[in-house]
């Protein structure tokens, strides 16, 4: 069967030893780029010559920053600059001494040297973990694997370099580890069974430990394996022992968390119980209440009537008593005078004959008297006893008032208890209530420890990279300005930050990272913003001119100035003191307007309108490079005070707000030809004021926001000036952006008439975003680089992208779509575009689940199209159904072939490949099993 291969036939064929290596290394380099998102590598000598994926490794190994370098070297110093950097990292932060390796052997691609570093690096980080006190990491890995093996009857553990040659070894690790893996009583442990074990381990080791085959089996067997590629292979099994250990403490504290949080949520549930059972008793007891209240109130009514009553009859009580004190009065009078009448008629008896009838009448009146004092006695006694009985009554209702306000005064205490009572159990709820919030809290906690605890470290490290990044930025700006005595003190102490982050929780260290983050953004903002009024207060002038202004009726000729973030303008350059002025930092707008021509003359005037508000300003240039002149410093000071505005906002909310310097030097410089801002997060705020000033610069032909976390929120401002933009080249690789986000993109090529080039590669873009795209790609010819790799595109997409760009014979040097869904009927449908659109020689469909079926189309399609140089299968499902077809392609124009990390590739008819390579510059034929 085939081994590891590759295939030049301009060179001599490597050692097979240095094969070994660079299968182990590339394999642990890859796997340690893709865990941030790092595009792999193919060739190790190639790819690490310009030291940006040299310093992106060692960078993401040892999670500290690199610092500086430069992204796209293009000469040779460049690379050589990155090399040093990468070399001096590796001794300074590792603490590890490169003998004999220099910048210029890396990036002249000395095989035997690169891997000497990898190895070095490998025993530094790797290794390392493995030893102990007076051991090196080799002979600690040794003592390990006799630890684990003791139990194992038979397996005697003295070198690398002989103890693992019979598989038996690698065997018991295999059995330690999981014994449902492979049975080791049942194994046969004859030395004819030998390369059965060692093959049977491999593909174990391999399919249920993801640990890579790196060792032949036939130099095992030899007993001439390269000692090193044993060591690294027998270390990866420590490693996987260390990641199962690692797992099982997982699984039990999330045992553990799922525990605690049952027991919670029956905490809570209880809590509940109770607080719906005080509620309960709580509405009773007012109930009580509201009748007690009740029945006190009718009862005060009652005793209020009584009272009015008993006022009343006393009253009357009164009036009788006068009455009958006044009759009593005039009674005795009558009496007396009745009697002095009857002494005088018996005196006058015989003078006077009338005396009589006088007597008469006198006695008549002295019984009417007599009787209406009788009447008026019987009246009072009656009335005495209605005032006894009132008074009586009046007792009672007293006693009975008394009793209700003793009633009222127990009733009173009562609710008072229970007040208190129910206070005392409202705050014991509440305390529970705090109690089982804080425990949720905690369980929500740990929940979010669970799921972010894979991120954890990465979040730390990305966000002290920041914090260093950012530091450097504010050290910059101020040595550049005139600062207070304070800012100039302040230093700030990276390597205290990290001691003191040793003893924190990760959570602890998250905050106080973003806590020194967000204190030194503050203070970067606050230099800025002096600057800023630096200018202001000095009125430096930034530019002067002569501009026509409209006036109510005509243009009207006057000298404009820009002072610091103010545009005045004069009656003519003389003038002290100005006719007006606009503040940009008042919500201004400026926008180019069509050019038009004065009266019938044929010389055209410049346009621009600015706007505050409501509020327009209309000036006008003599010539379109004065008009962008003033429409470049106008525009870039807008989207200046606009960003500040919106960095100031996110501070005063405390909002996690990364102010970027590299956008405040943009808003400062007249010419950038070409804005690269990867690798660093990018707001919409960001974009915002990208997209306010970017159309002022016409200069610019690349503009790049790679891996900067853009989405489809950020990405829709750029989507809207992308028709005003000259640039020619735009990467947005490596973000967030969907599909609602690639068709603001698509709106905006359909106007622009610059790009050529559009890398969207690694995104989250399916069919309805490749839909879009293509239909607008397809109509611009000049628009010839399109790569979508990496996004979530199926056979569907495939069928749009296919339809829009074979017809019309539309310019494709390449079509990149690896790593995607395409499947078989994806590849079919890139098949159908590969025969129709004769501009295609480079194809790239990687990581695409194509089968045999697919596979056999795109050959079949490529051994027609003489255009097609490259074709790239590689991390597919093909097998050695395929090959007749693929030999057929090989016999074409077909320069390289790409079909590594294809598994099921193998078979005798796999060797007719290599029988028709005798034209082929480059054929990379991998089988992994």
């Amino acid at each position: 069967c085939l081994q590891p291969l590759f295939i030049d036939m301009s060179l001599e064929k490597d050692k097979k030893w240095e094969q070994v290596q660079i299968k182990a290394f590339k394999s642990w380099v890859n796997s340690t780029l893709q865990s941030k998102g790092v595009a792999p590598i193919d060739d190790l000598q190639k790819e690490m010559a310009d030291g940006v994926k040299l310093i992106r490794f060692l960078e993401i190994l040892t999670r500290i920053p690199v610092g500086k370098y430069d992204k796209n070297p293009f000469q040779r110093i460049q690379k050589i600059q990155n090399a040093n950097l990468a070399l001096h990292h590796i001794s300074d932060k590792l603490g590890v001494k490169i003998v004999g390796v220099g910048a210029e052997d890396i990036v002249d691609g000395n095989l035997k040297l690169i891997l000497g570093m990898l190895w070095s690096l490998f025993r530094a980080t790797r290794l390392k973990s493995i030893s102990t006190t007076g051991a090196s990491a080799e002979d600690a890995l040794l003592t390990w694997v006799r630890q684990m093996l003791a139990d194992y009857e038979g397996i005697k553990i003295s070198s690398f370099k002989e103890s693992f040659n019979d598989g038996l070894a690698f065997s018991a690790l295999i059995n330690k580890f999981d014994a449902n893996l492979l049975d080791f009583s049942g194994l046969n442990k004859s030395s004819s069974a030998a390369e059965d074990n060692l093959e049977n381990a491999f593909t174990i080791a391999e399919t249920s430990m993801s640990i890579p085959k790196l060792l032949d089996s036939a130099d095992l067997l030899a007993g001439s394996p390269d000692e090193r590629s044993v060591i690294l292979y027998t270390s990866l099994f420590f490693h996987a022992f260390v990641a199962a250990e690692e797992r099982r403490k997982e699984r039990e504290a999330a045992e553990a968390i799922t525990k605690r949080r049952t027991d919670l949520e029956s905490q809570l549930e209880s809590l509940e119980e109770e607080s719906s059972e005080i509620k309960r008793q709580r509405q009773t007891l007012n109930d009580r209440i509201t009748n007690l209240e009740a029945d006190s109130e009718a009862r005060k009514r009652r005793q209020e009537e009584i009272n009015k009553l008993l006022a009343d009859l006393a009253a009357q009580l009164e009036a009788l008593k006068r009455q009958a004190e006044l009759d009593a009065e005039k009674l005795r009078q009558l009496q007396e005078k009745h009697k002095a009448l009857t002494e005088q008629a018996e005196r006058e008896k015989l003078l006077k004959g009338d005396s009589e009838e006088a007597r008469a009448r006198l006695l008549a009146d002295l019984e009417e008297l007599q009787r209406r004092s009788r009447d008026t006695a019987g009246e009072k006694e009656s009335l005495d006893e209605l005032v006894r009985k009132l008074i009586a009554e009046g007792k009672r209702l007293d006693g009975v008032i008394a009793d209700l306000e003793a009633r009222k005064a127990a009733l009173q205490n009562e609710i008072d208890q229970v007040r208190q009572q129910l206070l005392a159990e409202q705050n014991q709820r509440r305390a529970a209530l705090r109690n089982a919030l804080q425990l949720k809290r905690e369980l929500e906690a740990l929940r979010a420890k669970m799921i972010n605890q894979g991120k954890a470290r990465v979040g730390l490290d990305v966000l002290k990279r920041n914090l260093e990044e950012h530091i450097e930025e504010l050290y910059k700006w101020r040595d550049q300005n005139n600062l207070t005595a304070e800012d100039q003190l302040r230093v700030f102490d990276v390597e205290k930050v990290t001691s003191d982050l040793q003893d924190k929780q990760w959570l602890d260290q998250l905050k106080y990272l973003d806590d020194n983050l967000q204190k030194e953004n503050k203070t970067l903002l606050r230099i800025i913003k002096l600057k800023d009024s630096g200018l202001r207060l000095r009125e430096t002038e930034v530019k002067s001119g002569w501009l026509f202004m409209k006036g109510r009726k005509d243009w009207k000729k006057r000298w404009f100035s820009l002072k610091g973030f103010t545009l005045f303008y004069y009656e003519n350059e003389s003038a002290e003191r100005c006719e007006g002025f606009v503040d940009l930092n008042k919500g201004c707008e400026v926008v180019r307007q069509k050019a038009v021509k004065e009266d019938d003359s044929a010389k055209k005037q410049w346009p621009l309108k600015i706007s505050v508000g409501e509020r327009k300003l209309f000036v006008r240039a003599a010539t379109k490079k004065e008009r962008h002149s003033w429409y470049l410093f106008l525009a870039s000071r807008i989207a200046h005070l606009n960003y500040l505005k919106s960095a100031q906002t996110a501070v005063e909310s405390n909002n996690p707000f990364r102010l970027d310097t590299r956008l405040i030097t943009l808003f400062a410089s007249d010419v950038v030809n070409n804005l690269r801002l990867d690798h660093r997060l990018i707001l919409a705020e960001a974009t915002n004021a990208l997209a306010r000033t970017l159309p002022a610069h016409d200069e610019t032909e690349e503009l790049s926001l790679s891996n900067s976390s853009i989405d489809d929120a950020s990405v829709k401002p750029l989507g809207e000036v992308l028709e005003k933009l000259n640039c020619k080249v735009l990467n947005l690789s490596h973000n967030h952006i969907t599909s609602v986000g690639a068709e603001d993109i698509a709106k905006g090529i359909a106007t622009n008439i610059s790009l050529t080039g559009l890398n969207l590669a690694y995104n989250k873009i399916d069919e309805a975003g490749v839909a879009a795209l293509a239909a607008n790609v397809a109509a611009k010819p000049q628009l010839t680089v399109f790569d979508l790799s990496g996004n979530r595109i199926t056979a569907v997409g495939a069928k749009s992208f296919a339809e829009q760009l074979g017809s019309g014979q539309h310019p494709l040097p390449e079509v990149a779509l690896a790593y995607n869904q395409l499947g078989d009927d994806g590849a079919e449908e890139i098949a159908k575009l590969l025969r129709s659109n004769s501009t295609i020689t480079t194809v790239k469909l990687a990581g695409n689940s194509i089968g045999n079926r697919g596979a056999i189309a795109l050959a079949s399609a490529v051994a027609s199209a003489p255009t097609i140089t490259t074709l790239d299968l590689s991390d597919n499902n093909i097998s050695a159904d395929a090959i007749p077809e693929l030999e057929r392609a090989l016999k074409g124009h077909l320069v390289r072939l790409n079909l590594s990390g294809n598994k099921n590739l193998a078979g005798p008819t796999v060797g007719n490949l290599f029988n028709t390579t005798s034209r082929l510059p480059e054929l990379v034929a991998v089988r992994i099993d």
